[in-house]
């Protein structure tokens, strides 16, 4: 598996890491959606200092209405499949980070909140989705996920097909009729997740993560472009589906493009790296599960000092 992988990585054209963040821009396999530098973006909404920015009290509400939607969204059942799928979305709640960006990016382009709700729940069901095909190769141990156990440990078969099931109740959330999301603008939101979730994205880097674990040699271009199809595609597609809704110019859903490019691969290094140093109580998740797997990860690669400049640079 890893000699196909490695194959399917020279066909993309993956760049190499450090022209990669000094350039800002994403591989060359994703050209077609390659974002403009990041510097000087300006935004419509919010006129206070970064300083006097409480994330907590923004956060809060948005958290708060992302969860009341999900749970109007998976209803309740005996169905091992629906169990499943509210076990990976509601129960142990995460931060919410992408619904967060989504909506954030929705308000920085002059957009109202309520428009990007619905694509808010959708990119949180499609991010469970893909934590559960993560979990895939811990299916008979005892990895947490949130701080409790994978949704595989209940019943590996529902939580696999509730993965599938929550892809397509996310699209169908956004493509319904709906009085917050405009149709024209939905439709491209779905045509940029359609694009990130598959073969060429989020599944496909998935599967390089997989087929190459355990592999002696690891590229720093592979391991690039493992990464960016982890949260860093996630953070990116959630800023530029709330730069969509909420009506954002061309540039300045590129400008969030960008900025998501950088802001995810940032946040995955940093995770790769407490993953090695934290324990399972801290991370609410398994440590050190990526070494014993034999991942290829940025600290495995570069060592913790230079990702930390890495990730000075991403930022």
């Amino acid at each position: 598996m890893a000699t196909i992988a490695l194959s399917m990585l020279s066909k993309t054209g993956a760049s190499p890491i450090t022209p990669s963040i000094r350039t800002c821009q994403v591989p060359q396999w994703r050209a077609a959606t390659k974002p403009k530098s990041p510097r000087n973006i300006t935004v419509k909404s919010g006129s206070g200092h970064p300083e006097d920015f409480d994330l907590k009290q923004y956060s809060k509400p948005l958290i708060e209405s992302v969860n009341r939607e999900l749970h109007n969204l998976i209803p309740l059942s005996n169905d091992r499949i629906e169990e499943a799928m509210r076990y990976s979305v509601i129960g142990g709640a995460g931060k919410r980070s992408c619904p967060l960006m989504c909506i954030a990016a929705c308000e920085a382009v002059g957009g109202q909140r309520e428009e990007a709700l619905p694509v808010a729940c959708a990119l949180e069901m499609i991010y469970a989705a893909s934590l559960i095909l993560d979990d895939l190769p811990c299916m008979d141990d005892d990895s947490l996920r949130r701080g409790r156990p994978s949704a595989h440990a209940e019943s590996p078969g529902a939580a696999i097909r509730a993965s599938d099931a929550l892809c397509a109740l996310a699209f169908h959330h956004i493509a319904r009729p709906s009085d917050a999301l405009r149709p024209e603008r939905g439709l491209k939101v779905v045509h940029e997740l359609a694009k990130a979730e598959g073969s060429t994205g989020m599944v496909g880097g998935q599967y390089m993560d997989l087929a190459t674990a355990g592999t002696p040699f690891i590229d720093p271009a592979l391991v690039e472009y493992i990464l960016l199809d982890k949260l860093a595609l996630m953070a990116e597609i959630s800023l530029v589906s709330g730069g969509i809704v909420g009506g954002g110019s061309d540039e300045e859903v590129q400008r969030l493009r960008a900025y998501g490019h950088c802001v995810g691969l940032a946040y995955q290094i940093v995770d790769d790296m407490l993953e090695q140093s934290g324990t399972t109580e801290e991370l609410g998740k398994t440590a050190g599960k990526d070494k014993i797997e034999g991942k290829a990860t940025y600290p495995e690669v570069y060592g913790i000092e230079r990702c930390r400049e890495i990730v000075v640079e991403l930022v």
